[in-house]
């Protein structure tokens, strides 16, 4: 007869949940305890049920592997081993899934959300569909691809990839610095679509021989319905040509080893007559002697598996919803900013948060789209100027009163052009420099940029948004009273100017009710939190950098069950000391006594110190550093 675990628990004289929690949860067992009910339960010849366990979990304890490739194939076996060796040892079984037809791929994403019969989905190398990612991400569980194309575009939790464009890029040169002209690329075709890692093999390699003038002739090998590779058809297809290559490049060792000795049989020395490389340093390729480009999926594998495990066990989620720089466009000095790509209401930060709230049975999650709807209220524009130009420097200090380059705190603050108001709207500020440890110590960066980027400016007769960097800093020497004769030539010479379109950069400013930003922490939520300056937390305000380490504090302190308190919002406006520490600086870190005060004010200065001496007031001045 079996052994139960009434059975165990009756010799270790413990409780049945605690033989569970010794095989389930260690953690809540002391170790002396657990030791001793391990020990009666390998005496008595006792496992606790997996079934028993995985109900308890609430985890199927079983990870669902999508390849395309047959499990006989070396890429494929390798990465079976190395996932196998990491999850089997965490009591993880791998239900391979081979998709050879257009019918199992159908299938697989069908059914697999219906039965939900997996803690998580490992993709290796299978180039799958935003349509097909919903499906799976409606499992609710990690999906972990290995070789996958934009893996976060495409909505993967996690991945791990080679670099397949560096890969293609040495087997590319090293062709090309052996003399050879006449390249020929072996690539294949499959029944089921794949434009995984081997498109970017692909499309490197031959964007590298074009760059030298070449131009590599394409063969495509052809996989039977055993998925083994035709490679007789491709040695016809090679020997067909005008002329036979003088180097072959194969997208993988699979094609590359059987087809150097296809080409020995008809005559082809390897590589005497013809250069030869393969791509991922498989089985025999250093035996008999390929030149590869080394990949080791095995250990991919274990670093996808470890990646998987992260994910599953107690995951916690901070979602980041909503982003006021989603979708922002980049121009240069001879570039306007490409506004093709925005779509009102777009952005992957926008979409994820819509896709959270459309499953919130009470709005719970917020409303998005009273931050996003409309990108001609939320949209302005900025700019980098940078320049050494010392006639351009001159009408900088005559409209701030200071050389930027001193190194000073303040340097002028926002100047806000009283022009522009009805046109751009432009406004400038140079901070304290140099911004970078790098930046030449004559060189400025000024800071730029306008709130109506759809009116034509005073200068620039035209949209920001359609305007160049250089025609920007046109607009900007304009209006800081360079002369017009010299205003194209130095925006020109003088200046480098990038600029950046942001369609959602005022999304927080939107009028708003309270519920339209979820809770940090959402009702009944146990192991998710919203964070940043789209969630809502109590007394404080948006716009700031503090107020997104507030709401990230309050995740992990409600999540964790940390017993400690947000702190309150800083209020340095109301507090004395503060104020007074900023006058400190604001005239650049000296006393009182070395302002630039005239007579008068020198005079009033010293009846009021006299008046004050001894007081705590003449501390908080002295502490302030004001007063010495």
């Amino acid at each position: 007869m079996a052994t139960s675990i009434q059975d165990v628990a009756r010799e270790a004289g413990v409780s049945i949940s605690t033989v569970s929690r010794s095989f389930t949860r260690p953690d809540l067992v002391s170790a002396k305890t657990r030791e001793r009910v391990l020990a009666i339960a390998d005496k008595l010849n006792f496992s606790l049920s997996r079934s028993a366990a995985a109900l308890k979990s609430g985890r199927s304890l079983r990870i669902a592997v999508l390849m395309s490739g047959h499990i006989r194939l070396w890429f494929t076996a390798s990465v079976i081993e190395g996932l196998n060796e990491v999850l089997h040892t965490q009591g993880y079984d791998i239900s391979v899934f081979q998709i050879s037809s257009i019918e199992e791929r159908k299938e697989f994403f069908e059914m697999l959300p219906v039965r939900r019969n997996a803690d998580a989905v490992i993709v290796a190398s299978f180039d799958i569909d935003n349509n097909e990612i919903a499906q799976l991400a409606s499992v609710g569980v990690p999906i972990v691809g290995i070789n996958s194309v934009e893996p976060e575009a495409r909505g993967f939790t996690a991945a791990v990839n080679i670099d397949d464009v560096q890969g293609s890029t040495l087997a590319a040169r090293h062709l090309i610095n052996l003399g050879h002209r006449r390249i020929t690329y072996i690539s294949t075709n499959r029944e089921v679509s794949l434009s995984f890692s081997v498109q970017s093999r692909f499309d490197s390699f031959t964007a590298c021989c074009r760059r030298e003038g070449i131009e590599p002739q394409v063969i495509v090998c052809k996989v039977d319905d055993d998925g083994r590779y035709e490679i007789s058809d491709v040695v016809n297809q090679l020997i067909s040509q005008d002329e036979m290559p003088t180097a072959i490049a194969c997208q993988e060792d699979g094609i590359a080893l059987p087809l150097m000795f296809q080409l020995e049989r008809n005559g082809f020395s390897v590589p005497g007559d013809v250069s030869l490389i393969g791509y991922d340093d498989s089985f025999y390729t250093g035996d008999i002697g390929l030149t590869t480009i080394r990949q080791d999926p095995v250990e991919m594998a274990r670093v996808a598996a470890r990646m998987t495990l992260d994910l599953i066990e107690d995951d916690l989620v901070f979602i980041t919803n909503g982003c006021c720089t989603d979708t922002s466009c980049y121009g240069d000095q001879t570039h306007a900013p490409d506004l093709s790509g925005i779509e009102n209401g777009k952005g992957e930060s926008w979409d994820m948060w819509k896709n959270i709230a459309a499953q919130a049975e009470n709005g719970e999650y917020g409303n998005p789209d009273k931050f996003c709807s409309d990108v001609n209220a939320t949209n302005w524009m900025s700019a980098t100027v940078a320049t050494a130009n010392e006639e351009i420097i001159r009408h900088i200090i005559n409209v701030c009163h200071r050389d930027p380059r001193e190194g000073k705190v303040t340097t002028g603050g926002i100047v806000t052009v009283k022009d522009s108001t009805e046109n751009w709207y432009l406004s400038w500020t140079i901070n304290r420099q140099p911004q970078f440890k790098s930046q030449n110590k004559d060189t400025v960066l000024v800071w730029l940029y306008a709130l109506n980027t759809d009116r034509p400016g005073n200068y620039v007769r035209k949209p920001m948004r359609e305007c160049t960097g250089e025609e920007i800093c046109r607009e900007w020497l304009y209006h800081i009273g360079v002369p017009i004769d010299r205003i194209d030539t130095l925006a020109s010479v003088a200046c480098n100017t990038t600029t950046c379109f942001m369609p959602y950069i005022n999304a927080f400013f939107q009028p708003r009710k309270e519920s339209d930003r979820p809770r940090v922490v959402p009702e009944g939520a146990v192991n998710f939190a919203f964070i940043g300056q789209f969630a809502e937390t109590p007394r404080d305000t948006i716009f700031t950098t503090e107020y997104s380490m507030r709401t990230g504090m309050e995740s992990v302190y409600t999540l964790l069950n940390v017993d400690r308190g947000v702190p309150e919002v800083w209020g340095s406006k109301y507090d004395v000391r503060e104020l007074l520490r900023a006058c400190y600086y604001a005239i650049d870190k000296k006393p009182l006594s070395e302002a630039e005060l005239n007579f008068g004010e020198r005079e009033l200065m010293k009846i009021v110190l006299k008046k004050i001496r001894g007081t705590d007031v003449e501390l908080l001045l002295k502490e302030s550093g004001l007063i010495e």
